[in-house]
């Protein structure tokens, strides 16, 4: 039986920032992607949900983003990719 999860956020135009990040990235790598995400957020008037994805509790969820550099933050909207930035860090 196939089963589907619903939207992240159904009937909306709000975008969702996915965050992968692996235990062994070192912490510089991880200050600076907390920075692009804090500076994401502060936008008056912008809907975006951040879902933070640990590699090594949800393999996957990075299989199926390709992802294979950490951090790598994807912003979607409405099921489409609009946006990725790769990290330097492979796993």
């Amino acid at each position: 039986m196939l089963h589907t999860n619903p939207p992240v956020c159904p009937n909306s135009d709000s975008a969702v920032l996915l965050v992968f990040h692996a235990p062994t990235v070192p912490n510089e790598a991880s200050h600076q992607q907390a920075q692009l995400i804090d500076r994401l957020q502060r936008p008056p008037g912008l809907a975006t949900r951040i879902i933070h994805i640990d590699a090594s509790q949800h393999p996957a969820v990075v299989l199926s983003f390709g992802v294979t550099r950490f951090p790598t933050l994807i912003l979607v909207q409405r099921g489409v990719e609009l946006v990725r930035h790769e990290g330097t860090y492979s796993a």
